[in-house]
């Protein structure tokens, strides 16, 4: 979609879709690369909504794989914020 490189919070709570993005580039299946992409972009903008890693952190603890524990600066999402960030990861469904 135009990128080189990036950062990607989405690896660390879907990262079978993740590289099954990247191994669709690197084959040269770009149009199935873009699809996804285009696919992730509301869960995207949902986890880079605040400060990383705060949404990451959330969507990871309530798969169960960390505590949702922040050191200051850091600080939890508001209850609606947290509520609309896992709604779009449950609607993101992993492949």
């Amino acid at each position: 979609l135009g990128g080189c490189g990036g950062v990607s919070g989405l690896s660390n709570i879907l990262p079978s879709d993740v590289s099954a993005m990247c191994r669709a580039w690197v084959s040269g299946d770009t149009a199935e690369a873009a699809q996804m992409q285009l696919s992730f972009l509301p869960l995207i903008r949902a986890l880079f909504a605040q400060v990383n890693p705060i949404p990451v952190k959330a969507v990871l603890a309530s798969m169960g794989v960390c505590r949702e524990e922040y050191r200051l600066p850091l600080c939890p999402l508001e209850d609606d914020e947290k509520a609309a960030l896992l709604s779009v990861f449950r609607s993101a469904g992993a492949r």
